[in-house]
Parts: C-alpha cells; sequence; structure tokens
C-alpha cells in the first residue's frame, strides 16, 4: 500500500507515512478514499517555521476551480505528533471532497469555528487520535518498549527529583 499518486509528499515525511501505512488499518482506509477522489491534487510539507502568532499544529487550505477539481495544500508544523496531524489533516480533505456543510456541522456542535475563520471537526480530530492509537498499539514490540523505557526514564527522573534537598538561598 502506498499513498495515492495525487498526493505530493514531502520527502521528510516518507518514514511516518510508511509506519502509518504499515500499522494502522484506518489510516490505509483514508489512502483508499483519497485515492478514489478523481479530481484531487494534495501536497504535503512540513514547515517549522510557521507565521509569529499563530500557533496551529498543522493546516490545509483549499482552493476548487470551476470544473471542479480540487488542490489542498497541507502544512505539518509540530514534529511530535506527525501521525496525528497527518491523518487529521487528511481527514479534512476527505471532509471537503465529501462536500460536508461545515456551518451544518458547526450548528449541531461537531466543529466550531476558529478566530481565523477555519472549521475544526470532531471527526478530524478522532481520526488523528485514531490513527496515532493504532500505529502505537500495532507496531512491534520494539517500537513500544522504546516509548515504555522512554517513560520509565523519565519516571525514573521525576521520582529522583523529589528525592533532592531543596536548595535554600540565604541573605546576609
Amino acid at each position: 500500500m502506498s499513498l495515492p499518486d495525487s498526493i505530493e509528499l514531502a520527502s521528510d515525511l516518507q518514514q511516518i507515512v510508511r509506519w502509518s501505512l504499515q500499522y494502522s488499518p484506518r489510516f490505509r482506509q483514508q489512502c483508499r478514499e483519497l485515492a478514489a477522489a478523481p479530481r484531487l491534487r494534495a501536497r504535503v510539507r512540513l514547515n517549522y517555521h510557521p507565521v509569529p502568532g499563530d500557533s496551529s499544529r498543522a493546516l490545509t487550505t483549499f482552493r476548487q476551480n470551476r470544473q471542479g477539481d480540487l488542490d489542498a495544500n497541507i502544512e505539518v508544523r509540530r514534529a511530535p505528533d506527525l501521525t496525528e496531524l497527518l491523518a487529521h489533516e487528511f481527514e479534512h480533505v476527505l471532509e471537503q471532497v465529501e462536500g460536508v456543510n461545515l456551518l451544518a456541522l458547526s450548528a449541531r456542535h461537531k466543529a466550531r469555528r476558529l478566530l481565523d475563520g477555519a472549521f475544526e471537526t470532531a471527526r478530524a480530530i478522532q481520526v488523528g487520535r485514531r490513527v496515532a492509537g493504532e500505529v502505537v498499539n500495532n507496531s512491534p514490540d520494539r517500537m513500544l518498549s522504546a516509548g515504555a523505557s522512554m517513560w520509565r526514564s523519565l519516571r525514573r527522573a521525576v521520582s529522583n527529583e523529589r528525592h533532592v534537598a531543596p536548595v535554600v538561598t540565604r541573605k546576609e
């Protein structure tokens, strides 16, 4: 399984996509649905230098021409949660392909309009989290044990901090 030809992916995201395709059934389903969209073209890139004052972790902008061709530009801005963010943004693309009425969704509290006019949907949030969970839960033991090892180290460090005598400063 691979990404559809209609999706142009930045090279630094290749490994994340391979893992997502290998370990997440929902991500594979997203890719099948995206591949079935005949008039879609999407570009995915990383941008570690977002606009000052903009705290969004990822962003997709859309442009549709009169013939119905849909162009999506996906920008992912946070490295720690790339799997979740990529699946989340792919779900926004699928919402557009399906013609989801975002205003109607917001009236039913299944989406909200952000200050910049963009929409955030419960559906995209759920799918992003689901794909990230599937990748972690279905990945080989070496990845899980690496994660567990990291948490053990972190717990140890926090535990050790509690046992360190507090520093007292004195004025003389």
